[in-house]
C-alpha cells in the first residue's frame, strides 16, 4: 500500500442512454502531485471528474481517498474529503464581489460561525497580488469594462488549493 496515493478510482463504469462514456477506468492521484486529462470531445473526461465530485454516481467500479473506499454522493461531500472541481464554464454572480464570488459556497467561518471576512479580504487580497491582478476585492465580477469571468476562474482554483493544502 503507497502512502502517498490521495485518491485512487479502480474499474469506474458509467453509461448514458446509447453511450458507454466511461468502460473500467483506473486513475491514481499521488499527493502533491497535479494531473491534466487530455482528449477528444466525447472522451469521458468530464464525466470522470463529475463522478470524483460526486455530481454523476458510477455505474460500476471504486473510489478510494488515502485507500479507503468511499461513495461520494455530492460535491459537498467531495470537498469535505479535499477534492474540489473547477469548471471550466463557471457560475458567478455578477453583481457580487470579486472576493464574495471567489469564496462562494466555501467562506471561512469563525468558531461563532459567522463569516470570517478578514480573512476572506486578506486572502483575496494576497491572491490577487500575487497574479498581479488589476482587480480589488471590492470590485464586482462585471465591471464598467464588461465581465471579468477569465481572471476570477484563474484565481478561484488558487483558493480552492490554498484551502485543501492549509486546511486539508
Amino acid at each position: 500500500m503507497d502512502k502517498n496515493i490521495k485518491l485512487r478510482v479502480s474499474q469506474i463504469e458509467k453509461s448514458f442512454p446509447g453511450v458507454k462514456a466511461l468502460d473500467k477506468i483506473d486513475f491514481t492521484v499521488k499527493k502533491g502531485t497535479v494531473h491534466v486529462l487530455c482528449g477528444e470531445n466525447g472522451a469521458g473526461k468530464s464525466t470522470l471528474m463529475k463522478i470524483i465530485n460526486g455530481i454523476y454516481q458510477p455505474d460500476g467500479g471504486e473510489i478510494f481517498i488515502d485507500e479507503k473506499p468511499v461513495k461520494i454522493n455530492n460535491p459537498i461531500q467531495a470537498r469535505n474529503l479535499g477534492i474540489s472541481m473547477i469548471f471550466q464554464e463557471m457560475n458567478y454572480v455578477p453583481e457580487m464581489t470579486v472576493e464574495e464570488n471567489l469564496f462562494l459556497g466555501n467562506l471561512p467561518v469563525n468558531k461563532f460561525g459567522n463569516v470570517n471576512w478578514k480573512e476572506v479580504r486578506t486572502r483575496t487580497k494576497e491572491l490577487l497580488k500575487k497574479g498581479k491582478s488589476a482587480l480589488f476585492t471590492y470590485h464586482t465580477v462585471k465591471g464598467s469594462d464588461g465581465f471579468r469571468y477569465p481572471d476570477v476562474r484563474d484565481f478561484k482554483g488558487n483558493i480552492i488549493q490554498f484551502r485543501y493544502y492549509n486546511h486539508g
